[in-house]
């Protein structure tokens, strides 16, 4: 059964502002070959709060990438959940 091709993945990371955060959390989504399709990141301090939405990945894979995210020494924590692509995005 194949993957879904309206539901996307939302991932929200917080993370320490270090310089090569932003491409240690990206790692995960390329290993599972998940398509980005929006990002936005705020910087507040030293911390960074990325919000990722990512197309490509079923809920198996899309867990997997939560479990490596929150492996990651930077980051503080991880919250993910899903929507319907064409449902509008706030």
């Amino acid at each position: 059964m194949g993957e879904d091709p309206l539901k996307r993945h939302t991932f929200v990371v917080e993370a320490a502002g270090e310089p090569d955060v932003l491409m240690r959390v990206l790692g995960p989504f390329a290993v599972q070959e998940a398509t980005i399709t929006d990002l936005r990141l705020d910087r507040r301090d030293d911390t960074l709060r990325l919000f990722i939405e990512a197309g490509g990945v079923g809920d198996d894979r899309a867990a997997l990438i939560a479990r490596r995210l929150e492996g990651l020494a930077a980051v503080r924590g991880v919250a993910f959940g899903w929507r319907s692509a064409d449902l509008p995005y706030p």
